[in-house]
């Protein structure tokens, strides 16, 4: 079977073909243009990224089904628990649950070079996603700091923030409401859209990352997840800009989480509520 076409150096390819004595037929494309390879119970991958490259190993997370709040959560406090390795709930990796580490490797690293590297980094990786039994049974669905009890952060709103915010909700209307189109087509212009929309926080003063809003996610009014029919007739714009920076930040530990957002009805309600409240 022939090798996918990937942008790896040969000889980082052959070190991982070896290193996790692949079969050809385990062997496809990464989303990044590597390769990944299908062990069966995880999948490792090896992709270049921004002038590095990146080992990435996954596997499962250790539950049936967990609400997308939930699993927001527990991969926030798995990569806690993992400082030194970026863990995240990520699509296209083969299973969801993702820890990465960038190898600092030069692409001009010989063959046996990349098979120390990739063993070192894998049983870096392999340690990290092998804390999720430890981590989840620590988690207490029950418990109440699984709960939201406290009063919704204070955000300071201008209105010029806020109407620049509504401005959105034509856009978002137009193509995320368009139900003519299939959800394949809407997701590449809804998802531009969506980083569209983070670039406005950010430049506005209104993302702030440096302090913590996951939590917010737990609050009754956005059923753990499940956004189908929130109720924003009576939220103010405090509580939709704290509920975008929760879903923006949820987004570093569950990429599917901004995803639901954009292209399910939240952010298409949410910013009618912003325009209402823009008059």
């Amino acid at each position: 079977m022939n090798c996918p076409h990937h942008v790896l150096p040969p000889a980082a390819a052959a070190a991982l073909y070896e290193v996790t004595e692949a079969s050809m037929s385990e062997v496809g494309l990464s989303r990044g243009a590597g390769l990944m390879v299908d062990q069966g119970r995880q999948t490792v991958i090896l992709e270049p990224l921004k002038g590095d490259f990146i080992l990435r190993l996954s596997r499962d997370f250790p539950f049936d089904e967990i609400a997308p709040v939930f699993l927001t959560l527990y991969v926030r406090n798995l990569a806690q628990r993992n400082p030194a390795v970026d863990v995240a709930c990520r699509i296209g990796c083969g299973h969801p649950i993702v820890a990465s580490l960038p190898l600092g490797t030069s692409c001009l690293s010989t063959e046996a070079e990349w098979r120390a590297v990739l063993a070192d980094g894998l049983a870096v990786l392999t340690a990290a996603l092998e804390r999720q039994r430890e981590v989840a049974s620590a988690f207490d669905f029950d418990a109440q700091e699984t709960r939201y009890s406290h009063p919704w952060p204070d955000v300071e709103v201008s209105s010029e923030q806020l109407r620049g915010l509504a401005r959105f909700e034509e856009t978002f209307r137009s193509i995320a409401g368009d139900r003519r189109k299939d959800i394949e087509e809407r997701i590449p212009p809804v998802l531009e859209l969506g980083r569209q929309l983070e670039d406005y926080l950010r430049t506005s003063g209104l993302l702030q990352p440096d302090r913590e809003w996951v939590r917010v996610l737990l609050r009754p009014e956005l059923s753990l997840g499940f956004w189908d029919r929130v109720d924003f007739r009576e939220m103010s714009a405090p509580q939709l800009v704290a509920i975008l920076n929760a879903i923006i930040q949820g987004g570093r530990y569950n990429e599917a989480l901004p995803r639901r957002a954009y292209l399910g009805p939240l952010v298409l309600a949410l910013l009618g509520r912003a325009k209402q409240l823009a008059g």
